[in-house]
């Protein structure tokens, strides 16, 4: 995760027209998924003020999109901006990973004026939030306390899957937050019923990752799959209408939340394994609130728990349901506290 930095911008550059802004921020956030992106401003006195959400597809990329948040507020450009994107940011070029939007430091700073541009994955800001939830911003999903000091694991699906590592501080160590593209990792099945349903994706899109089940769009094409597999009817092709659906009493999108459930618990437990996330997980995203129901009394827990052996040792690690509204912020101020 790199910093770019430019000379601010003279009177012709594009971001002439917001130097005489009224409101003084420490820095601009922004967690910018494949379907939305959604803007902040940490304020000098530490605040964070919610700006506004724009449709990714409505703007023709990162730099126009910050030019008209800024324009819209009167805010002049911040000395830092700190921008959540979802896909991966370690190579150039850095593209969202289900959109068209490309990010650039350079032209950021030369079309918008602000001091500095800092791109991080969007589930690394997603990792920096756990250490600053307070008791209510989660529902626990179940399991002990967990470890204290341990590991602990953040993941959710959205429009796609990101997963991310949050790494406590020891031996005199600062905090660290691993992000990696485990969204693209393989989907295993746990039964036979798995095993079906996988096979009908399978031979739709070829290989089958978490994320073509574990998304919004994943949750469509397993309802796809259940309806085909029982000879039901297709349930809706968005997820809010087929979870709407579900809660009405249609039964091949009733299964389909349960299964989405299964899968992201068996999902979730294997992290848990490789990542040794012994201090508990949390879930997030789109999607997860929104299942809030399935997840707290469906197959969620029992499948990140059936793992064996280690059955035991993933009854301790404690599951939660983050419920605060767009979490990433607080992510992205301790990010922009630090950089600054």
């Amino acid at each position: 995760m790199s910093t770019a930095g430019a000379s601010p911008s003279s009177a012709s550059s594009p971001a002439a027209w917001a130097r005489g802004g009224a409101v003084s921020a420490a820095a601009l956030l922004a967690d910018i998924g494949g379907t939305n992106a959604r803007f902040a401003l940490l304020q000098d006195d530490g605040a964070v003020a919610t700006l506004e959400t724009l449709a990714v597809a409505d703007h023709e990329g990162p730099e126009a999109a910050v030019r008209a948040v800024l324009q819209r507020h009167g805010l002049a450009p911040p000395p830092l901006a700190v921008l959540a994107v979802a896909g991966p940011v370690h190579r150039l070029p850095v593209r969202l990973t289900n959109a068209g939007w490309q990010f650039d430091r350079d032209a950021l700073v030369r079309e918008t004026g602000i001091g500095a541009v800092h791109l991080v994955n969007d589930f690394a800001a997603q990792a920096w939030v756990l250490p600053a939830l307070a008791p209510g911003d989660t529902v626990k999903l179940g399991g002990a306390d967990g470890l204290a000091g341990a590991v602990r694991l953040v993941l959710g699906p959205g429009t796609g899957l990101g997963v991310a590592t949050f790494a406590p501080g020891t031996g005199g160590t600062g905090d660290r937050v691993l992000a990696g593209e485990g969204g693209h990792a393989a989907l295993p099945a746990e039964d036979d019923r798995d095993a079906a349903l996988l096979g009908r994706l399978r031979t739709r899109f070829g290989r089958v990752s978490a994320e073509r089940v574990l998304s919004g769009p994943g949750l469509v094409a397993l309802g796809q799959a259940v309806a085909a597999e029982d000879d039901l009817p297709a349930p809706p092709t968005t997820p809010a209408e087929l979870v709407e659906a579900a809660r009405a009493g249609d039964s091949a999108a009733a299964e389909t939340l349960q299964r989405f459930a299964g899968f992201l618990g068996s999902y979730a437990g294997d992290l848990t394994l490789i990542v040794g996330a012994w201090g508990g997980v949390y879930l997030t995203g789109g999607i997860a609130p929104r299942l809030r129901p399935e997840l707290q009394s469906g197959p969620f827990r029992a499948r990140f728990e059936a793992k064996g052996r280690f059955d035991a040792e993933l009854q301790q690690v404690p599951t939660h349901l983050i419920v605060r509204p767009d979490p990433a912020f607080l992510g992205l101020a301790e990010l922009a506290r630090r950089l600054a």
